[in-house]
């Protein structure tokens, strides 16, 4: 499986009466961390990662450190400082975001070579400078395998300043047919719809043409999806934790929970 996203250096301000920060590498490191131990045994993690100059040998050192990752051939280093990002936290699950540095995107001509023996494709835009539209969009053209998408900061804007806000993605639906399958946010999802309307009512509208599942993560309500009616089907065999997709008009619908609250720890990274 390709993992496409860009390794951040966070610093972390936690909520609550704790004083400091901590620090340490985010960003596409909880997805690459996270199918190393779920994925199946006979399956590797390929990284397709772009890194920034100074801080290249401390990133390399630790993806050396996860288990079940590739030959590294899809990693290569830039020359300018790599992303970091300033997260405070004003509860568990808000917070405001600031980020510095400039990885550069990656184009069609870049990726290709990257995308052969692979079988499955999953990229998260961290950034959202990760690759444009169209080079999205040309994956979609060129890769056989089946891809899945976490869109989270496409929806976000960047002030002058670095700080990220929340807005509307320009060309949606252009975006939302260049993969198998999505994930966003509740507040990402809601700007998918028109102010004032429920976006689950338009979900159905946007599977077809490619988009076969939507998945929006709720916090501590766990997470949604809709999908196409056969989709459970797919010889991926793909498959809902809680049993049987409900159908509901003409797609397939429902919500996996969350296993139990947890207040303790990290946030970060759990959707």
């Amino acid at each position: 499986m390709g993992v496409l996203g860009t390794l951040i250096w966070d610093r972390i301000y936690l909520p609550g009466p704790r004083e400091g920060f901590v620090e340490g590498w985010g960003g596409i490191s909880y997805s690459l961390e996270a199918l190393a131990v779920s994925l199946p045994a006979n399956w590797t993690v390929e990284p397709i990662l772009k890194l920034g100059s100074d801080l290249a040998d401390e990133a390399l050192a630790y993806l050396d450190t996860i288990p079940k990752l590739g030959t590294g051939r899809s990693v290569s280093v830039s020359p300018g400082p790599n992303s970091r990002v300033e997260l405070r936290y004003h509860d568990r699950a808000r917070r405001t975001e600031r980020i510095s540095g400039d990885i550069p995107r990656w184009d069609l001509a870049d990726l290709q070579p990257n995308l052969e023996g692979l079988d499955a494709l999953y990229l998260n835009f961290i950034t959202g400078r990760e690759m444009s539209l169209e080079s999205a969009r040309g994956i979609r053209d060129c890769f056989g395998g089946p891809i899945y998408a976490d869109l989270h900061t496409l929806f976000a804007g960047i002030s002058p300043k670095g700080f990220r806000f929340l807005r509307e993605l320009p060309d949606l639906d252009r975006w939302l047919k260049a993969f198998d399958a999505i994930q966003m946010n509740e507040d990402e999802f809601g700007l998918t719809a028109p102010a004032g309307t429920d976006p689950w009512n338009r979900a159905e509208g946007h599977l077809g043409s490619g988009l076969r599942l939507i998945v929006v993560t709720l916090g501590s309500r766990g997470s949604g999806y809709i999908a196409e009616p056969g989709f459970s089907a797919n010889p991926l065999t793909w498959r809902s934790s809680t049993g049987p997709f409900k159908i509901v008009g003409g797609g397939l619908r429902g919500t996996v929970p969350t296993p139990k609250e947890n207040d303790s720890g990290d946030p970060t990274g759990c959707g």
